[in-house]
């Protein structure tokens, strides 16, 4: 069951995935503080079918809003 759907389908993915990176780099780069990065973070949302849904759960939020700020320090 190899098909053009198939195919079509793994795109239709891969482009929300890659959709759906682009926002989370963006919110990460956008935030200054811990509540601005894990609030950005949170309200990211992808189209799937016909409706929005915001696929992060809070606690990867936080996590991800801790890890971008740890960077920063390291880094900067």
């Amino acid at each position: 069951m190899h098909g053009i759907g198939e195919k079509t389908m793994l795109k239709s993915k891969s482009k929300m995935f890659k959709g759906l990176v682009e926002k989370i780099d963006l919110a990460l780069s956008e935030g200054k503080t811990f509540d601005e990065i894990a609030g950005k973070l949170k309200n990211v949302h992808v189209k799937v079918r016909d409706e929005y849904v915001k696929p992060l759960p809070t606690d990867l939020c936080t996590q991800l809003a801790m890890n971008e700020l740890e960077s920063r320090w390291v880094i900067g």
